[in-house]
C-alpha cells in the first residue's frame, strides 16, 4: 500500500521523474470527450467493472468512416464513490453550502483509463480520469452507465489535484480489488510502472468545493 500511495502522491505533484518511461496521451488534448462501447451495470461500492470507450466523432451524426484518433480504444475501470469527507457546493465564488460527510451512499460515478490502443500501432500508457458526482436529490440505486452519455476526461495528472479524496479513495478501492479484477490489476501496475508521482503522503483535503 506504501508503493502505491507514493505513486499516487507522485501524480498529485504532476512532476516527472528523470528516466521516467511515460508514453503520455500526447496525441490527445489534456481533455477529452468519450463514449463507452456499451451499456454498464455499475457494482456496489468497494469493486470496480473494466470499461471500453472511444472518441466522440466529429460530425458525430454523418454517415462517414472513422478517424483515424476515433478508432482508438481507451480501456479501464468505472467505480462509484462514497463522500466519505465534508463537501462545499460553491456557486459564484460564494459557499452556498456545506454538506456532511454521507459514507456508505454512492456520491457519483468515477472512470479511470489508463490504456490506448489504435490499429497497428503498440497500447501506450494514457491515464485519464472523469469524476461524476449524483445530483444529491435524486437516488441511484442499480446505477447503469449509458453507451449513449458522453463523459469528460482530464489527464490525472491534472485531475489528482482538483479531486484528491475521490482519487485517494479509488487506488484503496483499486488496491482491494486487484486480486480479483485483472482490470484493477493492470491499472494500479500502469501507475507504479509510469512513475508518475512523488510524493509518500497523500493527505486528502477537508473538504472539495464543487463548482455549481
Amino acid at each position: 500500500m506504501f508503493e502505491l500511495l507514493q505513486a499516487v502522491g507522485m501524480l498529485i505533484q504532476g512532476l516527472n521523474v528523470a528516466g521516467a518511461t511515460v508514453v503520455a496521451a500526447t496525441a490527445i488534448s489534456s481533455q477529452e470527450s468519450l463514449y463507452l462501447h456499451q451499456e454498464v451495470a455499475l457494482p456496489p461500492l468497494g469493486q470496480v467493472v473494466q470499461i471500453e470507450a472511444s472518441r466522440i466523432p466529429e460530425g458525430w451524426f454523418l454517415l462517414r468512416p472513422k478517424t483515424e484518433g476515433e478508432k482508438c480504444v481507451y480501456s479501464g475501470v468505472a467505480m462509484a464513490y462514497e463522500r466519505t469527507w465534508e463537501e462545499k457546493i460553491v456557486q459564484l465564488d460564494m459557499v452556498e453550502q456545506i454538506v456532511p460527510p454521507a459514507p456508505g451512499v454512492s456520491a457519483g460515478v468515477l472512470l479511470l483509463l489508463n490504456k490506448k490502443s489504435c490499429p497497428d500501432k503498440e497500447p501506450v500508457v494514457a491515464q485519464w480520469g472523469s469524476v461524476n458526482p449524483y445530483q444529491t436529490s435524486l437516488k441511484h440505486d442499480n446505477e447503469v452507465l449509458k453507451k449513449t452519455q458522453v463523459y469528460v476526461f482530464q489527464e490525472l495528472k491534472d485531475l489528482a489535484p482538483a479531486k484528491p479524496a475521490v482519487i485517494t479513495q479509488a487506488m484503496s478501492v483499486l488496491e482491494a480489488a486487484a486480486a480479483t479484477s485483472p482490470a484493477a490489476k493492470d491499472f494500479l501496475e500502469s501507475i507504479k510502472t509510469t512513475q508518475k508521482l512523488v510524493k509518500s503522503d497523500l493527505g486528502a483535503p477537508p473538504s472539495e468545493p464543487v463548482a455549481q
